[in-house]
């Protein structure tokens, strides 16, 4: 057993997982972090959560990872938030590939900024190869690229993957779309077909880190993430993000977030209920 959570080692491990990754946990949490480093502080053999920050400190290269993959949220599901993919299903993705057909525009590249286990990614892909086949234009797919990214190596796992139990699959999916997107391999487990993992890429990325390497994007996709960051490090993202976005890029977030108050390079713009950002 491991002593309960004082006040001076939440306020230490609290300090310590935002200034490794953004995640910012309010007065008050500390049963978020009793609940999710209890089982890592008996592995280590700490009795207490202050032999375990001590721990960390000595070991950052091996247990500061583990650390926040079991503080990081991973709740996604399918087609998340239907304004948004009903948005992205008839005006914005026809619009993009439509750039593509015409060559206004040479190649498209999406960056789904958390992608978690994978499905806002593959949700896009989806969307891209039904409307590019709707208009026989699949020859186009080999100019379109997808980064997806997350801090939790474990949820990336899963991503590359592209197997998903009963409980995902049923959240956001139409029976006809697990018919015609995926396979079932085990009575409780699908897998995403094969040509809808082309073209994604998914990589280990911590959003604090500089992401200039990654080039500039047509769509960038950041949602349900600000909600965890202090408003020191949602501005420092909302620069970066402006800074990775082309000219006439897009910017998605979660539908309760907002650049407002962290960033003026933004101008909001509202299409069929769906919110999106373009630079100002």
């Amino acid at each position: 057993m491991v002593a309960p959570l004082t006040t001076i080692e939440y306020n230490n491990l609290s300090k310590l997982l935002e200034s490794a990754c953004g995640i910012h946990l309010d007065p008050g949490k500390d049963y978020l972090l009793e609940t999710r480093l209890s089982d890592l502080a008996i592995q280590e053999g700490c009795d207490t959560f202050g032999q375990l920050y001590n721990k960390i400190n000595l070991n950052k290269i091996i247990l500061l990872p583990k650390v926040i993959d079991l503080m990081t949220t991973n709740e996604t599901y399918w087609f998340r938030d239907d304004r948004l993919w009903k948005y992205l299903k008839e005006v914005l993705v026809p619009s993009l590939l439509d750039d593509l057909v015409t060559g206004k525009k040479l190649s498209l590249k999406i960056w789904s900024a958390a992608a978690s286990t994978g499905q806002e990614a593959y949700s896009l892909n989806i969307l891209i190869h039904d409307y590019l086949s709707k208009i026989k234009k699949t020859h186009l797919l080999s100019k379109i690229s997808i980064l997806g990214t997350d801090i939790s190596s474990t949820a990336l796992f899963l991503a590359k993957t592209a197997r998903y139990n009963s409980f995902s699959m049923n959240r956001g999916l139409s029976s006809l779309q697990k018919t015609k997107y995926f396979t079932q391999v085990k009575p409780t487990t699908w897998k995403l077909n094969d040509e809808l993992k082309k073209g994604i890429t998914f990589k280990t990325f911590n959003l604090m880190d500089p992401f200039t390497s990654f080039g500039k994007f047509d769509v960038i996709l950041c949602r349900n993430v600000l909600i965890y960051f202090s408003k020191e490090c949602k501005t420092k993202l909302m620069n970066n993000f402006s800074k990775s976005l082309n000219i006439d890029g897009i910017f998605i977030l979660g539908s309760s977030e907002t650049t407002l108050g962290y960033n003026t390079n933004f101008k909001s713009h509202t299409t069929n209920g769906a919110i999106t950002y373009k630079l100002s």
